[in-house]
């Protein structure tokens, strides 16, 4: 006798109901014992910039923390990226990715994040940790930065951070408005208030909501749109073995002749319709897609069944992402071109006074 039989009260949506309860409750008391100062933060000799969100999935911490970074060095100040290194083999010690100038270990030591981070963003160090306390000691030991970039830490409390940026997916902020597991909260709505400042991602989206309720809520944080922009990173020939993402830098020629034909699109991410959609916007016509786990590992034989489906769906050009690129075994070859996209922020209307946003804030908070 199954336990729905048994207990005809009991079902799915009362366990999540119930697991959600437990998981706020939980959270609520780790966020009252900060608040209360009955656990302190660890503040670190050195600016703490912190990029997160409050739902799972991506709303574009990565290409966020990339740009951070390349106006942080615009403007003169050195920084480096700490990241907890999910799914990183070995992360529970602090460790390089790169110093800035070459990439220190592969993508299964680093994680998938962090080792693209550190293939796109030349001239700044990405540090890996569990404990992004010992990632920033070592961080600063080796590097002396101005300002240190915390990936994917607004919940992260143990180290203080002077600058809170939180993304919000302009076509749902707050996800179904419920806490994990029943929903996709990490916190609830209440913990935008820790933020400086509040950016709305995929601004121009097909769905993008009224985000009123988000303005009302946000306590007059400044609130800005940003905007995902597809690019072309690079196109791996038919048989040729894949050449690092570090090498591609502008290598896109003739990527645009192949949108025009049929194309097969594979990831593994948190939303991969996302990605489908914006292959439509960029121009590319889809003739089939495969959809993998968030930061899934690639095989031989997930190769030979993405090949074997592509062929079947007529499609010309296999495309991915560059997330998905890193992940590819060493000496990958596929039969059919393969386009590798990435992506870029922009802040369009919102860029003078984002830029005057972040500047304001580094000047204010940057030990000189």
């Amino acid at each position: 006798m199954s336990s729905h039989e048994r207990f005809p009260f009991f079902s799915l949506s009362t366990g999540l109901w119930a697991g959600s309860l437990l998981y706020g409750s939980a959270v609520r008391a780790r966020q009252a014992l900060y608040r209360h100062h009955w656990i302190r933060p660890v503040k670190l000799p050195c600016a703490v910039i912190s990029v997160g969100n409050l739902t799972t999935g991506g709303t574009g911490k990565t290409p966020m923390t990339i740009y951070l970074a390349e106006l942080a060095k615009r403007m003169g100040y050195r920084a480096v990226i700490i990241s907890r290194g999910y799914k990183s083999k070995n992360n529970r010690s602090a460790r390089l990715v790169s110093d800035g100038r070459s990439l220190l270990t592969d993508v299964c030591q680093a994680g998938d994040e962090p080792y693209l981070m550190a293939a796109l963003q030349q001239g700044t160090p990405v540090v890996i940790g569990r404990r992004r306390v010992d990632a920033g000691k070592l961080a600063i030991g080796k590097f002396k930065p101005d300002i240190l970039l915390l990936d994917d830490g607004y919940q992260h409390m143990q180290l203080h951070r002077d600058v809170n940026v939180l993304l919000m997916d302009a076509r749902r902020p707050f996800g179904n408005c419920c806490l994990l597991p029943r929903g996709s909260l990490r916190e609830p709505i209440s913990a935008l208030q820790r933020a400086d400042a509040i950016v709305l991602t995929r601004s121009d989206a097909m769905h993008a909501q009224d985000c009123s309720k988000l303005l009302r809520l946000s306590a007059n944080k400044p609130v800005f749109r940003a905007y995902h922009k597809s690019r072309i990173a690079g196109v791996v020939r038919p048989q040729t073995d894949c050449p690092d993402m570090i090498s591609f830098g502008n290598n896109h020629s003739g990527g645009r002749d192949w949108l025009d034909k049929p194309l097969f699109a594979f990831s593994g991410l948190a939303d991969n319709s996302r990605f489908w959609e914006s292959i439509k916007l960029f121009g590319g016509k889809l003739a089939g897609t495969m959809a993998f786990d968030d930061h899934h590992c690639y095989s031989a034989k997930d190769a030979a069944v993405i090949c074997k489906k592509a062929r079947h769906s007529g499609a010309a050009c296999l495309i991915t992402t560059d997330k998905d690129y890193v992940r590819f075994a060493k000496g990958s070859r596929w039969p059919l071109p393969l386009i590798v996209m990435g992506v870029t922020i922009e802040f369009r209307q919102d860029m003078e006074h984002w830029r005057s946003f972040v500047e304001h804030q580094l000047k204010k908070v940057v030990r000189k």
